[in-house]
């Protein structure tokens, strides 16, 4: 028996000393290597396949829940966002460059190129100022003022001043 670098052995003491006996040793790791590949590639596409799925599942859940809290769901029309009920009548008339769902009672909104904060009857409850919005969390939200982030709380007062 020969072992070919892979740790497997093979029946070639008939052709050892001969040309033939490296042939075979090397057409054997050839196909080794394949189903290695192969293997590999398999494991790789199902890990792919399987994040795609959770990742998947959990945006599609948490958009649920947030949109079950408030019980508003955002819609376009002509270009502009608003909010209609389950019932799908408009409780905010769309008006807003970008609406995101709400979250601890407030949803994220673009006018003029600023974002800002309305609440579930459409009031603009934190004025629309900032360069970047992200949704609250905990009472907090991270805003943009220019080059620098810093967090606000739900009245529109800062927490931590923005720094980059």
């Amino acid at each position: 028996m020969i072992t070919n670098g892979t740790g497997i052995t093979g029946p070639v003491d008939q052709l050892r000393g001969s040309g033939a006996s490296a042939i075979l040793i090397l057409l054997h790791e050839v196909q080794v290597m394949k189903t290695r590949i192969r293997a590999y590639s398999l494991t790789i596409l199902l890990s792919v396949i399987a994040m795609c799925f959770a990742s998947t599942a959990a945006y599609s859940q948490l958009d649920i829940e947030q949109k079950d809290k408030a019980g508003l769901f955002a819609i376009s029309r002509d270009g502009k966002w608003g909010f209609i009920d389950s019932s799908g009548k408009v409780v905010i008339e769309p008006q807003f460059e970008a609406a995101y769902p709400f979250t601890e009672g407030l949803s994220r909104i673009q006018l003029n190129g600023e974002w800002g904060y309305i609440n579930r009857e459409g009031a603009l409850v934190i004025k629309a100022q900032f360069d970047g919005a992200d949704r609250f969390s905990e009472g907090l939200a991270r805003v943009q003022a220019g080059h620098k982030w810093g967090y606000i709380d739900t009245t529109g007062k800062y927490v931590f001043e923005p720094c980059e």
